[in-house]
């Protein structure tokens, strides 16, 4: 019996990109380079590249401002971001870390929900696990405990299923974990604000 397939995803320097090294056992299985672009306006936030960044386009992300929802696409590699077919990364509600998305596995399409795996997993570094709406079975795991780094970790996938499908597992698992990065930074640099402010108002009293 083999394996469910191990990808290492690692943060790169400044902690902005990220590298996916795919299982060592599936020498099809290309590494892919995922280009955070929170700092280039008018740019898909997210965008996988096969191999490296040169390479071509695989998927791409966005995060939309007036909605808790996640724009997300697959792209076919030949056409680049042009053959991307949009759909929805969709959160269950504003105060729920709970976002589904619709997959066609062996043919029929499928509701997969990722959620936390404890409360602790709210903040920064939390696991994550893939949930199959229909049979309940655990999808896929992002584990933060299994990296020789602190920058690395591990999503396993124990869906049997074809690697359009895996991509779209490991692009909505980092697109999910770069959104909670980009909330809690903003929560923390609002809290230094309010905090340096405080102490301001306090000096000049």
């Amino acid at each position: 019996m083999s394996l469910p397939p191990h990808y290492k995803i690692t943060t790169t320097f400044w902690k902005r990109n990220y590298e996916i090294t795919g299982p060592q056992s599936t020498s099809t299985s290309p590494s892919i380079f995922v280009e955070n672009s929170q700092l280039k306006p008018g740019k898909p936030d997210l965008t996988f590249h096969a191999a490296n960044k040169e390479g071509p386009i695989l998927a791409l992300s966005r995060y939309k401002h007036f909605s808790s929802d996640i724009e997300i696409g697959l792209s076919e590699p030949q056409h680049g971001h042009r053959s991307v077919r949009w759909d929805s990364l969709h959160r269950d509600g504003w105060r729920s870390s709970r976002y589904r998305f619709t997959a066609h596995v062996n043919g029929r399409p499928e509701s997969f929900t990722w959620h936390s795996t404890h409360k602790k997993s709210l903040r920064r570094g939390g696991s994550l696990e893939l949930v199959h709406d229909r049979t309940g079975v655990v999808a896929a795991v992002y584990d933060t405990r299994c990296g020789l780094r602190s920058g690395d970790h591990v999503l396993t996938i124990n869906t049997p299923a074809d690697e359009r499908f895996h991509l779209l597992v490991l692009m909505t698992c980092i697109t999910l974990v770069e959104k909670r990065k980009r909330t809690e930074d903003a929560s923390a640099a609002a809290a230094s604000n309010s905090a340096s402010a405080s102490t301001a108002a306090a000096v000049s009293a």
